[in-house]
Protein backbone atom coordinates (compact mmCIF):
# COMPACT_ATOMS: atom_id res chain seq x y z
CA UNK A 1 0.00 0.00 0.00
CA UNK A 2 1.16 3.77 -0.66
CA UNK A 3 1.07 5.65 1.97
CA UNK A 4 0.31 8.87 -0.34
CA UNK A 5 -3.16 6.61 -0.70
CA UNK A 6 -4.08 6.90 2.60
CA UNK A 7 -7.53 8.02 3.80
CA UNK A 8 -7.96 10.95 6.31
CA UNK A 9 -8.12 10.60 9.56
CA UNK A 10 -11.06 10.02 11.20
CA UNK A 11 -10.39 13.60 13.25
CA UNK A 12 -9.71 15.06 9.75
CA UNK A 13 -13.10 13.73 8.37
CA UNK A 14 -14.82 15.46 11.87
CA UNK A 15 -13.02 18.86 11.30
CA UNK A 16 -14.07 18.44 7.27
CA UNK A 17 -17.79 18.03 8.17
CA UNK A 18 -17.83 20.98 11.38
CA UNK A 19 -16.43 23.40 8.81
CA UNK A 20 -19.10 22.69 6.19
CA UNK A 21 -21.66 22.32 8.80
CA UNK A 22 -20.50 26.01 10.01
CA UNK A 23 -20.50 27.13 6.41
CA UNK A 24 -23.37 25.84 5.93
CA UNK A 25 -25.02 27.44 8.83
CA UNK A 26 -23.29 30.99 8.26
CA UNK A 27 -26.52 30.94 5.48
CA UNK A 28 -28.98 31.69 8.23
CA UNK A 29 -27.28 34.80 8.48
CA UNK A 30 -27.56 35.71 4.67
CA UNK A 31 -30.06 37.76 3.11
CA UNK A 32 -32.78 35.93 1.40
CA UNK A 33 -31.95 37.55 -1.70
CA UNK A 34 -28.65 36.58 -1.96
CA UNK A 35 -29.40 33.40 -0.50
CA UNK A 36 -31.59 32.94 -3.75
CA UNK A 37 -29.04 34.00 -6.21
CA UNK A 38 -26.81 31.43 -4.45
CA UNK A 39 -25.76 28.12 -6.94
CA UNK A 40 -26.17 25.92 -4.24
CA UNK A 41 -28.89 22.75 -4.29
CA UNK A 42 -32.52 23.70 -3.49
CA UNK A 43 -32.34 21.37 -0.92
CA UNK A 44 -29.78 23.51 1.34
CA UNK A 45 -31.90 26.56 0.90
CA UNK A 46 -35.01 25.05 2.30
CA UNK A 47 -33.19 23.70 4.95
CA UNK A 48 -31.78 27.02 5.88
CA UNK A 49 -35.07 28.58 5.26
CA UNK A 50 -36.94 26.10 7.85
CA UNK A 51 -33.45 26.81 10.65
CA UNK A 52 -34.78 30.69 9.92
CA UNK A 53 -38.19 30.12 11.14
CA UNK A 54 -37.28 28.00 14.09
CA UNK A 55 -37.40 29.27 17.51
CA UNK A 56 -36.55 26.18 19.76
CA UNK A 57 -33.12 25.58 20.47
CA UNK A 58 -33.31 21.75 20.48
CA UNK A 59 -35.18 22.14 16.92
CA UNK A 60 -32.43 24.87 15.34
CA UNK A 61 -29.79 22.59 16.73
CA UNK A 62 -31.16 19.37 14.93
CA UNK A 63 -31.67 21.76 11.84
CA UNK A 64 -28.17 23.06 11.65
CA UNK A 65 -27.23 18.99 11.81
CA UNK A 66 -29.25 18.72 8.63
CA UNK A 67 -27.44 21.49 7.39
CA UNK A 68 -23.97 20.25 7.85
CA UNK A 69 -25.28 16.93 6.51
CA UNK A 70 -26.65 18.43 2.84
CA UNK A 71 -23.65 20.48 3.29
CA UNK A 72 -20.87 17.46 2.56
CA UNK A 73 -22.64 16.75 -1.02
CA UNK A 74 -22.20 20.51 -1.82
CA UNK A 75 -19.53 22.18 -3.36
CA UNK A 76 -18.65 25.27 -0.24
CA UNK A 77 -16.37 27.37 -2.97
CA UNK A 78 -20.13 29.45 -3.54
CA UNK A 79 -20.95 29.40 -0.30
CA UNK A 80 -17.17 30.31 1.24
CA UNK A 81 -16.87 33.07 -2.24
CA UNK A 82 -20.37 34.77 -0.40
CA UNK A 83 -19.27 34.62 3.31
CA UNK A 84 -16.24 36.50 2.02
CA UNK A 85 -17.51 39.02 -0.72
CA UNK A 86 -19.89 39.92 3.10
CA UNK A 87 -17.08 40.14 4.77
CA UNK A 88 -14.43 42.10 2.59
CA UNK A 89 -16.54 45.87 3.19
CA UNK A 90 -15.39 45.27 7.27
CA UNK A 91 -12.02 44.78 6.08
CA UNK A 92 -11.92 47.76 4.06
CA UNK A 93 -13.37 50.01 6.32
CA UNK A 94 -11.26 48.90 9.40
CA UNK A 95 -7.97 49.34 6.91
CA UNK A 96 -9.29 52.49 5.94
CA UNK A 97 -9.50 54.04 9.54
CA UNK A 98 -6.20 52.39 10.76
CA UNK A 99 -4.73 54.14 8.08
CA UNK A 100 -6.15 58.00 8.91
CA UNK A 101 -5.62 57.46 12.42
CA UNK A 102 -1.89 56.45 12.17
CA UNK A 103 -1.56 59.72 9.62
CA UNK A 104 -3.42 61.54 12.21
CA UNK A 105 -0.70 60.92 14.50
CA UNK A 106 2.03 61.18 12.34
CA UNK A 107 0.92 64.55 11.71
CA UNK A 108 0.09 65.55 15.01
CA UNK A 109 3.75 64.50 16.23
CA UNK A 110 5.30 67.16 14.29
CA UNK A 111 7.91 65.21 11.87
CA UNK A 112 7.85 65.49 8.14
CA UNK A 113 4.46 64.29 8.09
CA UNK A 114 2.74 66.77 5.64
CA UNK A 115 5.49 66.18 3.00
CA UNK A 116 5.74 62.80 3.68
CA UNK A 117 1.52 62.24 2.99
CA UNK A 118 1.80 64.76 0.26
CA UNK A 119 3.96 62.24 -1.18
CA UNK A 120 1.78 59.11 -0.78
CA UNK A 121 -1.24 61.25 -1.86
CA UNK A 122 -0.34 63.31 -4.58
CA UNK A 123 -3.64 64.64 -5.46
CA UNK A 124 -3.62 66.02 -1.70
CA UNK A 125 -4.79 69.79 -1.25
CA UNK A 126 -2.09 70.66 0.92
CA UNK A 127 -3.08 74.30 1.76
CA UNK A 128 -5.98 73.28 3.22
CA UNK A 129 -4.45 69.90 4.78
CA UNK A 130 -2.07 71.87 6.65
CA UNK A 131 -4.69 74.23 7.74
CA UNK A 132 -6.94 71.75 9.05
CA UNK A 133 -3.63 70.39 10.89
CA UNK A 134 -2.74 73.26 12.66
CA UNK A 135 -6.60 73.96 13.77
CA UNK A 136 -5.83 70.34 15.16
CA UNK A 137 -2.91 70.90 17.13
CA UNK A 138 -4.56 74.22 18.18
CA UNK A 139 -6.79 72.02 19.86
CA UNK A 140 -4.89 69.79 21.35
CA UNK A 141 -3.07 72.27 22.94
CA UNK A 142 -6.38 73.57 23.93
CA UNK A 143 -6.34 76.88 22.46
CA UNK A 144 -8.87 76.07 19.43
CA UNK A 145 -12.08 74.80 18.62
CA UNK A 146 -13.12 71.01 19.61
CA UNK A 147 -13.72 68.69 16.65
CA UNK A 148 -10.63 69.79 14.82
CA UNK A 149 -9.04 66.83 15.48
CA UNK A 150 -11.95 64.86 13.85
CA UNK A 151 -12.33 67.11 11.25
CA UNK A 152 -8.47 66.25 10.57
CA UNK A 153 -9.20 62.85 10.59
CA UNK A 154 -12.36 62.75 8.21
CA UNK A 155 -9.99 64.49 5.37
CA UNK A 156 -6.96 62.13 5.71
CA UNK A 157 -9.91 59.72 5.26
CA UNK A 158 -11.52 61.20 2.93
CA UNK A 159 -8.26 61.16 0.67
CA UNK A 160 -6.77 57.70 1.56
CA UNK A 161 -10.65 56.69 0.19
CA UNK A 162 -10.29 58.29 -2.96
CA UNK A 163 -6.75 57.18 -3.58
CA UNK A 164 -8.35 53.82 -3.48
Amino acid sequence: MNPTDEQPSKSQKKRDAQYLQSLGCALIEVPEESLAALDVPERLKDAVRAARKMRKRGAVHRQKQYIGKVMRSVDPEPIEALLEARRAPGREEARLHKQAEAWRERLLAGTDGVEAFARAFPHTDQPALSEALRAAMDEREGRGASGAGRALYRRLREIIAAAG
